[in-house]
């Protein structure tokens, strides 16, 4: 449910490992004048690979 009410959501595969989500990020707002992120994770094997710079600039 969270990933329907977002504004905007991301989300990273692995496609070397059967497409597993490795990481993840959302944004929400009011649907006027006001948004936030509220979510960007990565799975702890997968840090230091700049994913989690990649989500943001998605």
């Amino acid at each position: 449910m969270a990933f329907k009410n977002s504004l905007c959501s991301v989300i990273v595969l692995d496609l070397d490992n059967k497409e597993e989500v490795v990481g993840m990020g959302r944004l929400v707002g009011d649907g006027g004048c006001h948004c936030q992120i509220v979510d960007v994770c990565v799975l702890p094997e997968h840090e230091k690979k700049d994913l989690g710079k990649l989500i943001m600039t998605m």
